[in-house]
């Protein structure tokens, strides 16, 4: 409430965008048991975290939507690339490890933002990680660092 009251802000506006937040991280849970969590490493926070408020973002509007930017503005810096997780691709070339089906790649690569397609192939990471190649781990961590880069300029 103090969050909200001091940005001027609804806390019923607050609230929503922490529902679908934590709605985003809900989607995003792949993680087998016993699989070693990212989102217990830096690199792996600041991708989770900017994949949920991305989520959070694209559910508002027009005069909320500038009022949640507001909201995540005073978030952590691992919360700051919400915008730069559909402007930058995590590497196209590993995608096809996904498993998906080309016309899912194609679909994906249609896109106007990115987002969607980061949130998929993290999902995928998520659920392979244990079997993942070091590549793709350094992959996620590169990506990790130039969210940040974007998400604190």
């Amino acid at each position: 409430m103090d969050w909200a009251n001091r940005l001027g802000i609804s806390h019923h506006l607050v609230m929503d965008e922490v529902y679908y937040h934590e709605l985003g991280h809900a989607i995003m849970d792949t993680l087998p048991d016993g699989a070693p969590n990212p989102y217990l490493e830096v690199w792996g926070r600041i991708v989770e975290e900017s994949l949920a408020n991305a989520i959070a973002y694209r559910c508002f509007a027009g005069k909320e939507a500038r009022q949640v930017q507001r909201i995540m503005r005073e978030q952590p810096a691992e919360y700051l690339p919400y915008l730069a997780v559909g402007r930058l691709l995590v590497a196209v070339d590993w995608l096809g490890g996904l498993g998906l089906s080309e016309h899912h790649l194609k679909a994906l690569l249609h896109f106007p933002q990115y987002d969607v397609m980061n949130l998929v192939a993290w999902k995928a990471f998520k659920k392979h990680r244990r079997t993942a190649d070091q590549y793709v781990e350094d992959i996620w961590k590169d990506f990790a660092k130039h969210l940040l880069i974007e998400g604190v300029s």
